[in-house]
């Protein structure tokens, strides 16, 4: 058609912004092309553009109708050359153009032109197919075969065959014509050489309608529509004795894949096909829309309508019976997809793998959650298991650290100085269970029973037994060894902080005038000891009639020495010895010093004769003489009796 641009319109100058667009479409106030615009592009049908109307060019695609009115034109002119106007010239120039030899080349049917038709054309022709579909149908001829085509084959073919079939029934030219080799079963199978004229003429006349049909891609879809088709879909009963699940539903599926509205339409696979396009062809399936129209089944032609209401009223019923069987079809097509989703084996493999895969998870699921279970329910069991050792542990701790302490007690009653060693044995409920355990390992193994003591039955039953091995003990040999034991445990237990209650007074006047530390030598620290042990406490005065037994000191400093002393601090802080021989000081402990003493004092018992005894020890003491060594020894003695005076 004409390109839609700048023309000269009727009654109206050059407009810039309407489009051009002809009265026959019915288009509201357009403007239509007027002169020799409408003379090319409506008479003549030229597709050419507004600049290249006053200049004539190469056209093509003409139709050969086109043609014909322009020879008709050209023959007509050729008796009047005396009109020698403007436009007239125009169309001389255009009439040659077109039927010049390179233009005649481009000349098409009538079918192949591409129009855009208006609704109401559109309606009619829909009408008009209506009509001959049916009455190409109803005479039982098979458009196909008369063109000896298949359904497959597109509009080139069916035009090429037609053209060499239209020579054998052509009345003019059928009896002219010599029959080709490949066209000889068509010959025989109409039996053409036997058709009179008027037999002839009408197999013509249907070769025209099948023609007319099969070229109008509307028409041959309304006559497919037409024909009998296979609208069996295989049964419950077929699927499941059939051994090839494809072989079956495949040629089914492909049969029906022709109405569909999507193009292309996917094929049903194999059994190696991925479950996306497994799940893609049964959705496309599911959502099929089909081309089919059943208008072959409307129950009422509208040409035999008459009048307008009755038409319409036409128009309806037959609607409804189009619109039953198109949701027939459907449900066809979703019973079909039904059936094949239920015995597909890919289908089946696929749900069965799912559901081993979910048992599985669930299985891990709940292997994790007993393993859970089972680690806190061991938890849980250890906990209490460890409650219940540390409950009969200190249970067990409890009646052992009794025995203990009645052990120690007893070992300090064999001792020769044991009175003096154990006046503070009431306070071992003081010690802790290590040291006491500790002391008493010690203990047992001097008495030739060494263990590690715990805190279970086994342990308390062990020194349940030693009470009879503790009471029938000797330790005449290791005396000395036994003091140091008794020593160390007398030294752990801490004084009382004062005195008592009637020595209040006595006690605080001393803390406030009390001096700076002054060195005391070993007679003082023996009276002190001495001292102590007269005066007990609950005497009036304690400490005064203490320092008058002392004589060189207060009873400010004798309270003060026996702290010191009770402390521990003239033990553990390398407090300067005493010489015996002069009372002058000598060196002071260390604490290698210390360790080496006591040391040797369990090696070298009190059963050897004292002179070589101490002889002994000093050897084993660096940088000490055997008199300081027996100082030592004296002075921790009284120290301890000091201590054990004081409570």
């Amino acid at each position: 058609m004409l390109e839609r641009g700048l023309l000269a319109l009727c009654n109206a100058p050059f407009n810039d912004d309407q489009p051009l667009v002809f009265k026959s479409e019915k288009a509201v106030r357009k403007i239509e092309p007027a002169g020799f615009a409408f003379f090319l592009t409506k008479e003549w049908e030229l597709d050419v553009s507004y600049h290249d109307i006053f200049h004539p060019v190469q056209v093509t695609n003409v139709s050969r109708m086109t043609m014909d009115i322009v020879k008709s034109y050209v023959s007509c002119t050729n008796k009047s050359v005396d009109n020698v106007k403007h436009l007239f010239s125009l169309k001389t120039q255009w009439a040659q153009l077109l039927t010049d030899a390179k233009c005649a080349e481009h000349l098409v049917d009538e079918v192949d032109k591409e129009s855009v038709d208006s609704p109401k054309l559109t309606k009619a022709n829909s009408k008009v197919c209506l009509g001959l579909v049916r009455d190409f149908v109803s005479k039982n001829q098979n458009a196909y075969e008369l063109l000896d085509v298949c359904d497959s084959d597109d509009l080139s073919k069916i035009k090429a065959n037609y053209k060499r079939i239209v020579l054998l029934l052509h009345p003019d030219k059928a009896g002219n014509t010599r029959v080709p080799e490949d066209m000889e079963h068509y010959v025989n199978k109409y039996r053409i050489r036997h058709l009179g004229d008027e037999q002839l003429k009408q197999q013509f006349i249907l070769l025209q309608d099948a023609f007319t049909i099969m070229s109008d891609p509307q028409l041959r879809h309304e006559y497919d529509c037409s024909l009998p088709f296979d609208e069996t879909i295989p049964t419950k009963e077929e699927a499941k004795l059939a051994d090839d699940f494809y072989g079956l539903f495949a040629p089914v599926f492909e049969l029906n894949a022709r109405w569909s509205r999507t193009k292309p339409v996917p094929s049903l696979g194999a059994a190696n096909s991925s479950d996306d396009d497994i799940d893609f062809f049964y959705d496309f399936w599911r959502n099929f829309e089909t081309t089919r129209t059943f208008s072959h089944a409307a129950p009422h032609l509208l040409d035999d309508a008459e009048s307008r209401e009755e038409k319409r009223w036409m128009e309806r019923e037959n609607l409804k019976v189009q619109r039953k069987l198109i949701k027939k079809e459907l449900v066809r097509i979703q019973k079909l997809v039904d059936l094949a989703q239920a015995f597909d084996p890919r289908l089946k493999a696929r749900a069965e793998r799912r559901l081993q895969e979910k048992v599985e998870r669930k299985r891990l699921q709940e292997e994790q959650r007993l393993r859970e279970q089972r680690e806190l329910e061991e938890a849980l069991a250890r906990q209490r298991t460890e409650l219940e050792l540390s409950q009969n542990r200190e249970k067990f701790e409890k009646q052992i650290v009794k025995k203990l302490r009645q052990h120690v007690r007893a070992i300090g009653n064999k001792v020769p100085n044991g009175a003096t060693l154990s006046q503070h044995f009431d306070r071992l409920s003081e010690l802790d269970y290590a040291f006491m355990k500790e002391t008493c390992e010690s203990i047992y193994a001097l008495l030739g029973h060494p263990t590690c003591l715990e805190g279970t039955d086994e342990s308390l039953q062990f020194v349940k037994k030693m009470d009879s091995a503790v009471k029938a003990a000797t330790i005449d040999d290791k005396v000395d060894v036994f003091e140091s034991i008794l020593l160390s445990v007398s030294s752990k237990i801490v004084p009382p902080a004062a005195g008592a209650p009637q020595d209040t007074h006595t006690v605080k006047r001393a803390e406030e005038t009390e001096e700076q530390p002054v060195q005391w030598t070993t007679e003082e620290l023996s009276r002190l000891s001495k001292g102590v042990e007269m005066h007990v406490a609950g005497v009036t005065d304690r400490w005064s009639l203490i320092a008058k037994h002392v004589k060189t000191k207060t009873a400010a400093q004798c309270i003060q020495m026996a702290r010191e002393i009770a402390s521990g601090k003239r033990l553990d802080e390398n407090t300067p010895a005493v010489n015996i021989a002069n009372g002058v000081h000598s060196d002071s402990w260390s604490v290698e010093q210390q360790s080496e003493f006591e040391a040797a004092l369990v090696k070298y018992p009190s059963s050897l004769d004292p002179a070589s005894r101490w002889r002994l020890i000093a050897s084993e003491v660096r940088g000490k003489t055997p008199k300081e060594c027996l100082s030592r020894f004296k002075m921790i003695k009284a120290t301890i009796a000091a201590s054990s005076g004081k409570n």
